[in-house]
């Protein structure tokens, strides 16, 4: 039991708090330590994700298709083209041009000539008797079931089984049909009791018996759909077409050329289409454009963490500093406190060192005009405030993809084979994944646990520490109360003696 001063009339729990406070002053510092170590890991692993997007990005940089994007012209709307980054830089002229037709079906009468009308949204067997052939009555359970079978470009056969029960509407049916793998669009015109299926596909799509369509037998089927009866079937043709001056067809409107593909959209009866395809210098040039931006932004990122102020006498706020000041206030102490804490930090300069290298040096062993970012017109910008910020020369650097597109890719991509050394955008690369290494050993990462990376250990440490001090101060606090509970006691015992030698003083 605690006495709280009721004999000594002591304000004992604020005696007892303002000796803990001075007991945790140590405490307060572990808790600042901890604090700083939590804001130097984010700090790192928020390096870490920009350095990782940055990676990202030169991997993109080291793809031959980054620098060999294409770009299509064509003097016809009827005929339309993309290329792509290997196709070869002609001109095709496109003409007399017939375009692929789908194969379609429709069979016709399905409906009573009736003022009743037919609802497709309603159950088949519901309305049953509005079919010129009324399909078998369905039981709770039983299914009609049917096969329709279509064709690829390769004459192979395609089918998918269908079924009816009781519940089943005609937009059911329609919109199963049209979702199967037949490659097929179902439509059911209720007014006219007609119905239609459309391949998706355009072109000659036959089977061995030269039909696009086959229709197993069945009740459903054949008698009240009408399929496989006498329907009236449009066979489809293929595309014929003019390429260079040669006569060809094909299978669909889509078809591809040596890299390039082209699709047809209508006819052409005497005219001609103009195909020119050559390289897209503007990609070229918004790539390494977009990359050097990334650089830049990412170094500068980064030179502002190494160059940060360090603010000794700001240090993380306890709960109870807290308390005290507004969220403003807080926020602009707290900035302070966490300023510089990568200052100077050895793992970010030697990455910054090996980026610039990465970007300075020449590539050794290329064929080209080219081999060093200056020749492209990108070079270090002269205002030492920058910190090795790079700038672009525009017209340069258009000039130089404009002349020579295959220098400029091979400059940054080059695998080091064959004698050359490596490209830019590897160089880059392996710098900005070292340097993301370094950090994790340091800082760890999401799937890091803490005994996984430095500042991991040294904060289980630190909590580790964290806890002996709270039990030591339980230890003392309650030691404290003990010494104060007995000197509640002796006081009371005194104050009781008192009393009885003043009650015998008096009664005598």
């Amino acid at each position: 039991m605690r006495l709280t001063g009721f004999q000594s009339g002591l304000d004992i729990n604020q005696m007892v708090s303002d000796l803990m406070k001075a007991q945790r002053m140590p405490m307060n510092k572990l808790t600042q330590q901890k604090q700083l170590l939590d804001w130097k890991r984010d700090d790192y692993r928020e390096t870490n994700r920009l350095l990782n997007d940055f990676r990202n990005l030169s991997f993109d940089m080291t793809l031959q298709r980054t620098y060999s994007q294409k770009l299509v012209t064509t003097s016809n709307d009827n005929v339309t083209a993309t290329a792509s980054s290997t196709a070869a830089n002609v001109t095709y002229t496109i003409s007399d041009v017939k375009v692929a037709t789908p194969a379609s079906m429709h069979a016709k009468d399905i409906l009573k000539d009736t003022d009743e009308k037919f609802d497709p949204s309603k159950s088949i067997m519901d309305q049953r008797d509005k079919f010129a052939t009324p399909p078998a009555v369905l039981g709770a359970g039983e299914e009609h079931e049917f096969t329709i079978t279509t064709f690829d470009a390769d004459g192979n056969s395609i089918k998918d089984t269908f079924k009816i029960n009781e519940t089943t509407s005609m937009n059911d049916l329609m919109n199963e049909i049209s979702s199967s793998n037949i490659g097929v669009t179902a439509f059911f015109d209720e007014v006219n009791g007609q119905l239609m299926l459309t391949r998706k596909n355009a072109g000659d799509l036959v089977g061995t018996e030269g039909k696009a369509f086959i229709f197993e037998e069945g009740d459903f089927l054949t008698d009240t759909l009408n399929l496989g009866g006498t329907p009236e079937e449009i066979i489809g043709t293929d595309a014929q077409l003019k390429i260079n001056g040669v006569n060809t067809t094909r299978k669909s409107n889509t078809f591809t050329v040596n890299g390039v593909t082209f699709t047809l959209h209508g006819d052409m009866n005497g005219e001609s289409a103009t195909v020119g395809v050559r390289n897209d210098s503007d990609k070229t040039f918004n790539a390494i454009k977009d990359y050097i931006t990334k650089y830049n932004e990412l170094i500068e990122k980064i030179n502002g963490k190494t160059g940060e102020p360090v603010y000794r006498d700001y240090k993380p706020l306890s709960d109870e500093e807290k308390e005290a000041l507004s969220e403003k206030q807080i926020e602009q102490w707290e900035e302070k406190a966490r300023s510089g804490l990568l200052r100077n930090d050895s793992i970010l300069n030697s990455g910054l060192g090996k980026m610039r290298s990465g970007m300075y040096e020449s590539v050794s062993g290329l064929n080209g005009q080219f081999d060093q970012l200056a020749q492209l017109g990108i070079t270090t910008s002269a205002n030492y405030r920058d910190k090795g910020k790079l700038l672009i020369d525009e017209d340069k650097l258009r000039e130089a993809i404009a002349n020579d597109p295959n220098s400029v890719m091979q400059m940054f991509t080059s695998n080091g084979e064959n004698g050359t050394g490596l490209g830019i955008a590897r160089k880059l690369r392996e710098a900005a994944g070292s340097t993301i290494s370094g950090i994790e050993a340091r800082a760890g990462n999401a799937t890091r646990t803490a005994q996984q990376f430095t500042i991991g250990r040294e904060l289980l440490n630190v909590d580790q520490r964290i806890s002996a001090f709270e039990r030591r101060m339980q230890t003392v606090e309650d030691r404290y109360w003990r010494q104060f509970t007995a000197m509640e006691k002796a006081i009371g015992q005194s104050n009781q003696q008192s009393m009885q030698l003043m009650s015998q003083f008096t009664n005598g």
